[in-house]
């Protein structure tokens, strides 16, 4: 059974960061603490690929797991992260929508 019908598109992006990296089965299922054989499985599409799986995989090939998620349901949609440096412009972005409400 499968929960979500574009696990496919997960796993792809999965399975091209895992080879890129040349990071091997061994070493993902020491981390994700799983069989290398269930492993396997589940980058094969074989297993469901469950949250807490999927999250420690993303973070065992250093994948930010939202924009993983974002990549497959939001394509060409970039995150504008939050740091210290832009804070202040979205403050000001803020300040401008409020003062062209009051006019």
């Amino acid at each position: 059974m499968v929960l979500f019908d574009r696990n496919y598109e997960i796993l792809e992006i999965i399975n091209k960061t895992k080879n890129e990296k040349r990071i091997s089965l061994d070493e993902i299922s020491s981390k994700i603490e799983k069989d290398k054989s269930v492993t396997s499985r589940i980058l094969n599409g074989k297993y469901n690929l469950d949250l807490e799986t999927f999250i420690n995989i993303c973070l065992c090939l250093d994948l930010d797991p939202s924009s993983v998620l974002d990549n497959v349901l939001r394509p060409g949609v970039k995150r504008i992260p939050i740091t210290e440096d832009n804070i202040k412009a979205f403050e000001d972005i803020i300040s401008l929508l409020k003062d062209y409400k009051k006019i």
